[in-house]
């Protein structure tokens, strides 16, 4: 979701990082937190680990809050990271708001390898690190759902009709469609009308439903005319999107042709 601190993960990521800790010893913080003061420099933790020479690999991401929003800062142009002091400054005017708080993922080299390295089909490393993977991509999964439920601009469904209720507002009962149809004869001798409440529908097919409509008054076939439009509506059960259909679209009833919708 896009203006969100919230950044989602997928199975593939996961499991590399995963494995490069284990294989390589790189190790990725996420969101370690900093009060703004002004343009730093801050130092980053690294983590500690008794005998080993921590170093700082790369700064991947650094967000927070600028004039009041929410900005993701952009290396180079809004600050500069030290490698060797593992520390990153922001340039002039480009600082997070004063007392505000920022968050940095970065990745550093924990100094030590464990020596396991068969990634191979089948392996210890292999399947451990995958299974893990998979379960913490479900995790990130639903707690974007989650996210997105709580966001006007996201939610849906009942997630959306219970976030309004803390405005006030309640969503607007699905009403008919509406319209206009015109009905076809045969023949064009005598009158002959069609009932209010005729139901007529679409042509059914795999993945495409059968949708009814009914007419909403009666109106007649006069003599010497084959056709006759009449004013319709989505029948009950009918209501919302699922009555809506294209203009023109096909429609059948057991005596009479449909061949237009206004």
């Amino acid at each position: 979701m896009s203006n969100s601190p919230f950044q989602s993960k997928t199975y593939t990521d996961i499991r590399d990082e995963l494995r490069d800790q284990i294989i390589n010893g790189i190790v990725k913080i996420i969101n370690e937190e900093f009060t703004a003061t002004g343009v730093g420099p801050y130092t980053l933790t690294l983590g500690s680990i008794d005998g080993a020479t921590l170093v700082l690999v790369e700064v991947n991401r650094v967000w927070g809050v600028k004039d009041e929003s929410f900005k993701e800062f952009a290396e180079i142009v809004d600050y500069t990271v030290d490698l060797d002091n593992a520390q990153i400054t922001f340039e002039s005017a480009k600082d997070p708001d004063a007392d505000t708080n920022f968050y940095v993922d970065y990745k550093y080299d924990q100094g030590f390898k464990t020596g396991l390295t068969d990634l191979s089909e089948g392996s210890v490393l292999s399947v451990v690190t995958s299974s893990v993977a998979r379960q913490l991509a479900d995790n990130y999964s639903s707690l974007e759902e989650v996210l997105a439920a709580a966001q006007i601009d996201y939610s849906l469904g009942d997630d959306l009709d219970e976030l309004v209720k803390i405005l006030g507002v309640t969503r607007n009962a699905a009403s008919k469609a509406t319209g206009d149809a015109t009905f076809y004869r045969d023949s064009t001798s005598g009158e002959q009308n069609i009932n209010a409440g005729t139901k007529i529908g679409t042509v059914g097919s795999v993945g495409n439903p059968v949708v009814l409509f009914e007419t909403t008054t009666q109106v007649t076939f006069r003599d010497g005319f084959s056709y006759v439009r009449a004013p319709i509506q989505a029948a009950t059960g009918y209501e919302g999107k699922k009555g809506n259909v294209r203009a023109g679209t096909q429609l059948l009833n057991s005596s009479v042709l449909l061949l237009q919708v206004r």
